[in-house]
């Protein structure tokens, strides 16, 4: 088992319910105890838990695409950059290197 700082991950999938993620609250957060500020699609959402249960080559392995990784990226930018209370400097990096 890890140890550090992790975003909560698991959300109750509901139709027609979005999910949402929260940096400040630490992670995802469902819509009825006030949602968050960043939505993720239902693939994100379930492509960031499997991370964080399993590790990168499960999650890689989701056939999520780009755009879900994008949304898994911009939301766990923002949890880091909430916690050290400053953007992460090589976030912006990694950016810059893979587009």
């Amino acid at each position: 088992m890890g140890s550090g700082l992790t975003p909560y991950t698991i959300y109750i999938y509901s139709a027609g319910r979005r999910v949402l993620f929260d940096p400040r609250r630490g992670g995802v957060v469902c819509t009825p105890c006030g949602g968050g500020s960043i939505e993720l699609s239902k693939g994100a959402a379930g492509a960031l838990s499997d991370l964080a249960r399993a590790g990168l080559e499960e999650a890689a392995s989701t056939g999520l695409g780009a755009d879900g990784f994008a949304e898994i990226r911009n939301a766990l930018d923002e949890f880091l950059a909430h916690h050290l209370d400053r953007p992460l400097r090589s976030a912006a990096f990694f950016r810059r290197a893979c587009s």
